[in-house]
């Protein structure tokens, strides 16, 4: 196979798997704003997100634009690392809210926790991805210079 073949593969895997990632956060933000779940639904609504991001930032991570752009420009080594942990502190933070949902006891008092605490979540993932596509921008950017 080709090394474009096996990109335009990639991409079409890639696109795939942030479509499923963005039916999931819809999914579970429908959910928690109109608190109509039972725990057992959010929790495995919860795991499969998780299993989803945790395969999102693997493709990140390994062999992918994060680990060329290292490679190619190491400059913004320092840049990458920071959104490579933020990774690890992203998947732990929806574990613990998964956890905590798990082991709740169901109430309203719950019901509102975890309405907030994925609102929180969803909003540093959307921050992170955002950061990652303007670092990206400038360097590719960079890459193809603004002139002669």
């Amino acid at each position: 196979m080709a090394a474009s073949d096996w990109d335009h593969e990639l991409f079409k895997v890639v696109q795939q798997k942030n479509r499923e990632l963005t039916d999931s956060l819809e999914a579970i933000s429908r959910m928690v704003d109109t608190r109509s779940y039972e725990k057992r639904e959010l929790e495995d609504l919860l795991s499969k997100l998780r299993d989803l991001l945790e395969l999102h930032f693997e493709i990140e991570e390994r062999g992918s634009y994060l680990a060329e752009l290292v490679g190619s420009e190491p400059r913004y080594e320092s840049q990458v690392e920071v959104l490579l942990a933020e990774h690890r502190a992203l998947l732990e933070e929806l574990e613990k809210l998964r956890l905590l949902v798990r082991s709740g006891v169901e109430s309203t008092a719950l019901s509102i926790r975890s309405e907030d605490d994925f609102h929180k979540f969803v909003s540093r993932l959307l921050n992170h991805e955002h950061v990652e596509r303007q670092l990206l921008q400038r360097a590719f950017s960079d890459d193809i210079g603004t002139g002669d």
